[in-house]
C-alpha cells in the first residue's frame, strides 16, 4: 500500500551551519575553517608572489649592471692613433640583476688630434650597426672599394666614416659613442652606456 502522506521537510532556515549572513558574532566551526583557508591561501600567495615580484622589480634599482667602467687603452699608446683601432675586451665581469655574468665587447678607438692627452681628444665608438644590430668592421678585407678607410657592415651594406657618421644606408643613425674619461693614464669608458 502506498503512503500518500507528504514527507515532512526540515526548514533550512533553522540550520546554523549554512553560508549565510549571521546575526550573531559567535565564531562557528564553518567561520573558523573559512578564515583559516583564506589565511593559508594568502600566506601561500605571499610566499610565491614576493620573490616573483622582486625578480622583476629589483633590477630596475640595480646600479652595478649598467656601470661597468673599463679601460680601452693607455693614453700614451693611443695619443697618435688617428686611424680607428678595434679594441676587444674579453670576459668583462659584471652583475646583471641577481646573477654574475661576463661579456666580450668590441670598440673602435681613435685620437681626434695628434698628441691627444685629454678625454675630449679621444673617440670611442660602438661596433654595433644602428640598422639591425649586426657587427660593423673598420676597413675590412672583402668590403667594396667605396668602404675603404671606413666602417662597413656586411649584413646590409651600411657604411660609416671614421667619426661614426652614416655615409651610406640603410642605417639612418650614426654609431653609438661612449663618454670618455682619463683614469690613471688609461682611456676609460662605461661599457654599457653609448649614445648617438
Amino acid at each position: 500500500m502506498l503512503d500518500l502522506h507528504p514527507v515532512k521537510q526540515e526548514d533550512p532556515s533553522r540550520d546554523e551551519d549554512l553560508d549565510r549572513p549571521e546575526n550573531n558574532s559567535r565564531l562557528t566551526r564553518r567561520k573558523f575553517l573559512k578564515w583559516g583557508i583564506y589565511g593559508m591561501a594568502a600566506s601561500v600567495t605571499t610566499v610565491i608572489a614576493l620573490p616573483a615580484v622582486g625578480y622583476y622589480v629589483a633590477p630596475a634599482f640595480e646600479t652595478t649592471s649598467r656601470g661597468l667602467t673599463v679601460p680601452v687603452g693607455k693614453v700614451s699608446e693611443l695619443a697618435n692613433q688617428l686611424e680607428l683601432k678595434e679594441v676587444t675586451l674579453d670576459n668583462l665581469q659584471y652583475v646583471d640583476g641577481f646573477k654574475a655574468a661576463s661579456v666580450n665587447k668590441k670598440f673602435f678607438v681613435r685620437a681626434l688630434k695628434p698628441q691627444a692627452q685629454t678625454a675630449s681628444d679621444f673617440l670611442v665608438l660602438d661596433v654595433t650597426c644602428t640598422h639591425l644590430g649586426c657587427a660593423a668592421f673598420y676597413n675590412p678585407p672583402g668590403a667594396p672599394a667605396v668602404a675603404r678607410d671606413k666602417i662597413y657592415c656586411f649584413c646590409h651594406g651600411s657604411i660609416y666614416d671614421q667619426d661614426g657618421n652614416v655615409v651610406r644606408g640603410p642605417a639612418a643613425r650614426p654609431l653609438g659613442r661612449y663618454k670618455v674619461s682619463i683614469e690613471k693614464g688609461q682611456v676609460t669608458i662605461n661599457a654599457f652606456q653609448s649614445f648617438a
